[in-house]
């Protein structure tokens, strides 16, 4: 695949917002480190081998998305592009474009992406998606109640959402949980960091 000579890959919102409804991905996904259980939220659109230039375009477009006013020189990690070799057969390598970073998805990439009208169901997975980042950014994921809300948010996700498979899903309504009644246990500092509440400690960087 290759770019013809005078050729522009032409980035525009609507275009990203349509290659994300076919293509991209809102996820949040559950992690056992040092038995501690840890949950984080990304994005993801992965595309042929041959059409890594069209993701480093889209790259390019994202980054460009904000800064911040109150660090006008500061750098925030926006999203990357990783390769995924195929151990399976008939199925071709893949790079796939990843946002993980929270700052930039919670001040730029939500907001941008609410600016935007979907067409699909891709637009429910969207609005999950927003109410667990919501959960990870004031740190009720660290309390049972969170957790529990997370998972039952990832059950209904993606293809959780098409299945019929009732026995998929938790128990409970999400509605039977006002997680946002908790108080919040992070915060974001001046500069993007995520800090602990209580103590003050940063999270991270």
């Amino acid at each position: 695949f290759t770019i013809p000579k005078g050729h522009k890959i032409n980035i525009t919102p609507y275009w990203f917002l349509g290659l994300s409804e076919a293509e991209g991905s809102f996820a949040i996904n559950k992690a056992n480190s040092n038995n501690k259980i840890k949950f984080n939220a990304h994005f993801t659109i992965a595309l042929s081998e041959s059409q890594k230039l069209v993701l480093m375009e889209i790259k390019n477009f994202l980054d460009k998305l904000g800064t911040n006013k109150l660090c006008p020189d500061l750098h925030i990690p926006r999203c990357h592009i990783t390769y995924r070799d195929s151990h399976i057969a008939n199925i071709k390598p893949q790079y796939a474009l990843v946002i993980s970073d929270m700052y930039f998805i919670y001040h730029y990439f939500i907001p941008f992406l609410n600016t935007l009208q979907f067409v699909t169901k891709k637009s429910l997975d969207f609005q999950d998606w927003k109410l667990g980042v919501e959960v990870l950014v004031r740190g009720l994921h660290l309390i049972d109640a969170g957790q529990t809300y997370l998972l039952e948010l990832m059950s209904r996700m993606n293809s959780g959402r098409l299945t019929s498979n009732v026995n998929k899903f938790l128990s409970f309504a999400l509605p039977a949980i006002d997680i946002f009644s908790y108080k919040p246990l992070y915060k974001f500092g001046a500069q993007g960091e995520i800090i602990k509440i209580s103590t003050g400690q940063t999270i991270s960087g």
